[in-house]
């Protein structure tokens, strides 16, 4: 006699064992080629022997219900009915947009509503489109892969999909005109990520004549359904009531890059009128109070209102192994300091985080020695962090020496276990102090402004041009010449106000991923001309693209020339190259008011006018990116 199968409420952390599911399918193969048609009399009991086995079958690890979002594009293949119509179709595919929302209810189910925006496919005769979109309530039945993973929605996993849809299609066509509910199913893979993020694949039918091919990603959230509702609904009551604030409303932050000790997080900056929603509670099933039910947490002495990640650990911390140094140094190599930077990125985005950057040695050497080098690299860390951008407020530095091992000094391996960069979370700022590390990082970054601006200055009145280059570009400008003075006057002085290069221009500045600045490698122009070189062309498409992905620049090209003729030719010549530039990127769709033409003529050459090839070197153009107005 089997025993009855659970309800199921008591399998919320019993995730199908793929094992259970192999066996019913050994059995029911062995059985037929052994027995034939006499086995299948027993066939239902064995089936539910192992479904019984498969939906009880525990877990490594209890199973918390997390509601989701998310969204996917992909190809629709759509067929609609022509069959006693006059119509035939062409263009049957079409781009695909869908938007869901679920909750995991056990690690074998997961609740789903989505909506979808098909696309379309083309009636020949009237050419005219008939449009597909669907609203659908789905359960997604997970299996495959390995059941703690499922528990944790992490790793790989296959489910399917059963729903009920409503199929809307839409057409002045008259017999393509209408709507359709039905039953929907699909299949598909899914990839979770520790942090809560999901990568999925998916092929979907919805009623008779249309399926979906597509790509998605989801989000869990970390909060029950129940969770979810009281957010909502309080943030809904603020709103009704009206409640306003100065202050910024609290902002969700992005995710830790994926680590061995991490599995993921979500962190949220406390402040705002909101700042109640995200505060630490303290529950029986949560003894530090950091939102993370005991049971779960691998931290469970976290203290309050630190930032934290999705197993209740400090969000930062975490072994930097990329971090290392020579013996006895506190120097910072290249690779090092890439490794700062994956981590600066995303401490950048938390502005009320705090961090105590910790520096450990080994056992070698005197205990007295290993105590200063451990300050001095915890500190050289600090400092390159705080260059990079991050607030003062928010780091501190303490060398541990050989205080602190992870493992014994035994080997070399673990002797070089030891010697590291260890960052650790602590309370987070307050608002005020939030508000206070703001407005110091302002000041600072003006104060660096307005010295990049005197340095400037004082390049440009460094250069310095001969007496008859004075007198060329002065010719060039329209304006009769200057007097020789006693000294070589600097080349502002040089230049006439109407047409001096603007040295007085904000100092050039970089914006991250905009990838421009300084010498334009493969943007030339044909020698004494303002015609570009075929080649050019690729560099100024590339050039193009980042100035429309970043409309808030403006930059400046410097354009420099070094032809045979006089320094009066030279200057007009760059001037038309730098008018030619300009032109092409308004032509583009630029705004003219971002665009700086800057002609030097054959003023500032970089090497000696002997051969061509430094002629070659002379003819170059330059790009300095400007900050934008207001910034």
């Amino acid at each position: 006699m089997t025993d009855p199968i659970l309800p199921l409420t008591d399998a919320v952390s019993h995730p199908v064992r793929p094992s259970s599911l192999t066996k019913l399918s050994a059995a029911i193969l062995v059985s037929l080629a052994l027995g034939g048609c006499t086995t299948l009399d027993n066939l239902s009991d064995k089936a539910s022997d192992a479904l019984h086995n498969a939906w009880t079958a525990p877990s490594d690890r209890d199973f918390n219900t997390r509601v989701y979002a998310g969204a996917g594009a992909g190809t629709a293949l759509l067929s609609p009915d022509t069959s006693d119509t006059r119509y035939t179709l062409t263009d049957r595919q079409g781009g695909s947009t869908q938007l869901r929302l679920g909750v995991d209810i056990n690690p074998v189910l997961a609740l789903e509503l989505d909506t979808s925006v098909l696309g379309a496919a083309t009636v020949r005769e009237v050419e005219a489109d008939v449009s597909y979109t669907s609203v659908s309530t789905s359960a997604l039945f997970y299996g495959l892969g390995k059941p703690d993973n499922r528990s944790r929605r992490v790793g790989w996993q296959g489910y399917g999909r059963l729903g009920y849809s409503l199929l809307q299609r839409a057409s002045v066509v008259q017999p393509f005109d209408g709507s359709e509910t039905g039953v929907s199913f699909g299949l598909g893979a899914e990839y979770g990520f520790r942090n809560g993020l999901a990568l999925r694949g998916e092929v979907s039918r919805y009623a008779s004549d249309a399926t979906l091919i597509g790509l998605g990603v989801v989000y869990r959230m970390g909060l029950s359904a129940s969770e979810f509702g009281s957010v909502v609904a309080n943030v809904a009551k603020d709103s009704v009531a009206g409640q306003s604030s100065n202050r910024n409303e609290p902002s969700l932050g992005a995710a830790l890059p994926e680590t061995t000790k991490l599995p993921g997080h979500v962190s949220l900056v406390h402040e705002g009128p909101h700042a109640a929603l995200w505060s630490q509670p303290k529950a029986k099933n949560d003894q530090d109070g950091d939102g993370v039910f005991d049971r779960s947490d691998l931290c469970p002495d976290t203290a309050r209102n630190t930032a934290i990640s999705q197993s209740g650990c400090g969000l930062f911390d975490q072994v930097l192994t990329d971090v290392t140094f020579k013996s006895g140094t506190h120097w910072l190599s290249p690779k090092s300091k890439r490794a700062i930077d994956e981590v600066v990125d995303v401490i950048l985005a938390f502005p009320e985080a705090r961090i105590e950057v910790q520096a450990h040695a080994d056992n070698r050497g005197s205990e007295e020695i290993n105590q200063i080098v451990s300050d001095a690299r915890a500190k050289a860390v600090m400092a390159y962090m705080i260059e990079k951008g991050v607030g003062e407020k928010q780091l501190s530095a303490k060398g541990y020496g050989e205080s602190s091992p992870l493992v014994s000094n035994d080997s070399d391996e673990n002797r070089q276990i030891n010697r590291r960069i260890q960052l650790v979370t602590l309370p987070s700022l307050t608002p005020d102090e939030i508000a206070s590390q703001r407005a110091a990082k302002q000041l600072a970054a003006e104060a660096k402004v307005k010295k990049e601006q005197q340095e400037a200055e004082q390049r440009a009145a460094s250069i310095t041009l001969k007496p008859e280059e004075i007198q060329a570009l002065a010719l060039a400008a329209g304006s009769p010449p200057a007097k020789q003075a006693a000294a070589e006057p600097t080349l502002a002085a040089a230049l006439p106000a109407s047409n001096a290069v603007n040295t007085s221009l904000q100092p050039a500045v970089r914006v991250r991923s905009l990838g421009l600045g300084g010498l334009v490698k493969g943007l030339d122009f044909v020698p004494g001309t303002n015609e570009f070189t075929a080649s050019s062309f690729v560099e100024l498409d590339r050039i193009g693209e980042k100035l429309q992905e970043h409309s808030a620049v403006r930059v400046a090209f410097l354009v420099h020339v070094n032809e045979p003729g006089d320094a009066v030719s030279n200057l007009a010549l760059s001037r038309e190259q730098a008018n030619t530039l300009v032109s092409h990127f308004v032509n583009q769709g630029i705004d003219r008011e971002r665009l700086i033409a800057e002609p030097y003529g054959d003023a500032l050459p970089v090497a000696q006018a002997v051969t061509e090839a430094d002629r070659n070197r002379n003819r170059r153009v330059e790009l300095r990116v400007i900050n934008p107005a207001g910034r």
